[in-house]
C-alpha cells in the first residue's frame, strides 16, 4: 500500500503542475494577443503617418501650388 500512496501523491503533484503550466500558457497567450492588437494599431498609425509625410513631400516639391491644389490636398487629408 505504501507504493500506491506514493503513486497517488505523484499523480496529484503532476496534475497540479500541469494545471499551473496550462494557466501560465493561457495568461501568456492573452498577453500575446494584446501585444498583437497594439502592434496592429501602431502599424496602422505608422502607415497613416507615412501617407501624410508623402503628401507633404509632394506638396512642398511643387514650385507654386495653386490655391485649388492646396484645397484639394486639405480635402484629401480630411477624408
Amino acid at each position: 500500500m505504501n507504493n500506491y500512496k506514493k503513486l497517488e501523491t505523484r499523480i496529484k503533484s503532476l496534475e497540479q503542475k500541469k494545471k499551473k503550466k496550462e494557466e501560465n500558457i493561457k495568461k501568456e497567450q492573452n498577453e500575446i494577443k494584446e501585444y498583437n492588437k497594439e502592434l496592429k494599431e501602431l502599424y496602422a498609425m505608422k502607415d497613416e503617418i507615412e501617407k501624410v509625410n508623402n503628401k507633404l513631400n509632394n506638396f512642398f516639391l511643387n514650385d507654386s501650388p495653386t490655391s485649388n491644389e492646396v484645397e484639394e490636398e486639405y480635402d484629401n487629408y480630411e477624408s
